[in-house]
């Protein structure tokens, strides 16, 4: 069987549609690019871009107290305006899946 490209799983997701980011080297950061060259410089990388999910942390008023999360802005402004929001517990998080 043949080795398969070194890009191979990031081929496919980008000809299915998916965006794809590079760097020259693990010392730079990631970058949108829409036509990859899928070159196998030394150093170089190519990875399919991750989703990212923004979010935060409330203290509402229920029962007992309780968290709540929420997930965009208008989420925000719809809690901040809820009778139940007490305050905000984090500011807003950020993470890569």
């Amino acid at each position: 069987m043949k080795t398969p490209h070194k890009w191979a799983t990031e081929i496919k997701a980008w000809a299915d549609g998916e965006q794809i980011q590079c760097r020259e080297n693990s010392n730079s950061i990631w970058e949108d690019v829409l036509n990859p060259v899928w070159s196998t410089i030394e150093g170089g990388e190519y990875r399919i871009k991750p989703l990212i999910i923004k979010y935060r942390v409330a203290l509402i008023k229920y029962d007992n107290r309780a968290a709540a999360v929420a997930k965009s802005p208008d989420d925000y402004s719809r809690l901040e305006e809820n009778n139940i929001f007490v305050r905000w517990i984090t500011d807003e998080i950020e993470i890569e899946v």
